[in-house]
């Protein structure tokens, strides 16, 4: 297994250079695709969080910033605090500032490796700015659509790392009483600056890798969405496909998968993060339906050329009473239970 691993850079290094020269065209047109999508979507979204998460994190804000997810953290036997704070810094900057900030938390101490792998089987998720203006406005031209997607790209993930948190049990290590260094801002950008370029390089090498790939038409969709996110939203679009665009979003793509083990290097565990991919697909699938059918009004979705209406869909009033009382109960036992 370890030589399969320290010889898998090189196999990919050796497949590029023969696309290259194999399908020069194809090759070309997917390198300009990924430079512009570096130049127009990752750079602007990325960077930003790059720098100001590490100085957030590692100051007195950390503490608290992340204090209404604690009951979420606590579910899956973590901390809560700066684990706290990195979830939330996940949960909106993306997948990649999730696994900068599970490294920051092994390296700096108030989060044990076993405690970031499950931080990062439910911090690993696409950026509102990417499902809900990139893939539902943009590309099926409903907002409606982005916003469930991403309400339900949360909610699995939450809940495939509860599941994953019972095979791969995190350690229960209190925070430690020292504040942990703050990085000097100087250190930060050029770190922010590393990380940036890692995950343009893996975006352009797969841009490269899908344009050049030979595959028959009928089995694009599912290659784009094994390899790279954005590229099976996309194709999920053109198809109409909204079940698409969710196993795209949800398995991730080989592409997100090696920018979150450059940017972790190796000091947190993915197995958790791994096998939680088994159960979110088809969570964040069923969720999804659930999260458009309960979206208040008509919701106009804008597919292809045809538009689908989302109609009207209200519980009954004696189904929505019952479902009250049984969260109040549940949050009031979890409640009694935290305080014993």
């Amino acid at each position: 297994m370890n030589t399969i691993r320290r010889s898998l850079p090189g196999v990919l290094a050796a497949l590029g250079s023969v696309l290259l020269f194999v399908f020069p065209q194809a090759a070309a047109q997917g390198a300009a695709e990924g430079l512009a999508r570096c130049r127009d979507v990752i750079i602007p979204a990325l960077f930003p969080f790059f720098v100001v998460c590490p100085l957030v994190l590692s100051g007195p804000l950390g503490r608290w910033m992340g204090a209404g997810l604690t009951p979420v953290c606590r579910s899956m036997g973590l901390p809560g605090g700066r684990v706290a704070s990195a979830l939330l810094a996940g949960w909106v900057g993306g997948f990649a500032v999730a696994a900068r900030s599970a490294r920051q938390g092994v390296e700096e101490g108030w989060c044990s490796t076993a405690q970031a792998g499950v931080l990062l089987a439910a911090g690993c998720v696409s950026s509102p700015a990417f499902l809900v203006s990139g893939v539902g406005a943009a590309l099926f031209g409903s907002l409606p659509v982005g916003v469930c997607l991403y309400a339900a790209q949360l909610t699995a993930s939450w809940l495939a790392a509860v599941a994953v948190s019972r095979v791969f049990p995190p350690e229960r290590t209190g925070s430690p009483s020292a504040e942990p260094p703050t990085p000097g801002f100087a250190d930060t950008v050029a770190d922010a600056v590393a990380s940036t370029v890692l995950v343009c390089g893996y975006v352009i090498f797969f841009g490269v890798a899908i344009r050049a790939l030979p595959c028959p038409d009928a089995l694009r969709p599912v290659m784009a969405a094994l390899l790279e996110v954005t590229a099976g939203c996309d194709e999920a679009a053109r198809r109409n496909s909204t079940l698409l665009a969710c196993a795209a979003v949800s398995v991730l793509g080989a592409c997100c998968l090696a920018q979150v083990g450059g940017l972790t290097k190796g000091k947190v565990p993915l197995r958790p993060l791994l096998w939680s991919r088994l159960l979110h697909l088809p969570l964040m699938a069923g969720l999804f339906r659930l999260f458009l059918h309960l979206w208040p009004g008509q919701a106009a979705a804008w597919i292809g050329g045809d538009r689908l209406v989302l109609p009207r869909w209200r519980m009954p009033a004696d189904v929505c009473v019952l479902l009250f009382v049984l969260s109040a109960l549940l949050c009031g036992c979890r409640v009694i239970r935290v305080k014993k």
